[in-house]
C-alpha cells in the first residue's frame, strides 16, 4: 500500500509541475549514499552510519538552484552498546548555489527541514525537530546530463535533552532531464 501511494505522489507532482509551466530541462534528480559521522556531544557516544539521500532540484538560473532532499542516515550505534541505534531521517527544502569551470561544477547548498529520529534500546522513542543543514561539494560532467561527484554536509537538530550533529560525506550521482 505504501508503494502504491509513493507512486501516486509521484505522478500527482509530475502533472503538477508540468502544469505549473516547469521545464524538464531546468530539473535534476540525484542519488547521494554515503556515511554519516557524528560529531559534538553526539559523536562522543555514537558511531558513523550508514547514510543515503535522494534529491529533485530545479534550476532558477544559471548558477542558482531550489530543491528538496530527503536523506536517511540507518543505525547509529551506541559505543557502549551496538543494540542501542539512534535513526535519523531529514526532509529538506535547499537553496544550491552553483559555480561552472569547464566540465566540473562546484557548489555550496543550505537548508532548513524536518529531523524524524527514533531509538531503539529495551524501549524505543521517536520525534520530530526543525534543523539545518550546510555544505558544498563538486560535480564531474561524466557524460551530457549526466554527473559525478563529492558531497560534503553539516546536519543538526536539538531537541529539549540532546543535539544531534553530524557530518555527511557522499558521493554523488545527478542526471538532468534533457
Amino acid at each position: 500500500m505504501k508503494k502504491i501511494a509513493l507512486v501516486l505522489s509521484l505522478a500527482a507532482a509530475a502533472v503538477s509541475a508540468r502544469a505549473a509551466g516547469f521545464e524538464k530541462d531546468k530539473l535534476n534528480i540525484g542519488i547521494m549514499p554515503g556515511i554519516s559521522i557524528p560529531v559534538g556531544d553526539f559523536g562522543d557516544g555514537y558511531k558513523s552510519s550508514l547514510a543515503l539521500g535522494v534529491a529533485g532540484e530545479y534550476s532558477l538560473k544559471d548558477d542558482l538552484r531550489a530543491g528538496l532532499e530527503i536523506g536517511y542516515s540507518f543505525k547509529h550505534k551506541l559505543k557502549a552498546n551496538d543494540d542501542f541505534y539512534v535513526s535519523v531521517m531529514s526532509i529538506s527544502p535547499v537553496i544550491k548555489k552553483l559555480w561552472n569551470k569547464d566540465k566540473f561544477t562546484y557548489f555550496v547548498v543550505g537548508g532548513i527541514g524536518m529531523y524524524h529520529w527514533s531509538t531503539q534500546a529495551i524501549a524505543s522513542n521517536s520525534g520530530n525537530e526543525f534543523g539545518f543543514n550546510f555544505g558544498g561539494g563538486a560535480s564531474y560532467q561524466l557524460q551530457e546530463g549526466l554527473m559525478a561527484g563529492l558531497d560534503l554536509r553539516y546536519h543538526t537538530f536539538s531537541d529539549e535533552d540532546d543535539t544531534f550533529s553530524s557530518v555527511m560525506v557522499g558521493a554523488r550521482l545527478d542526471y538532468r532531464f534533457k
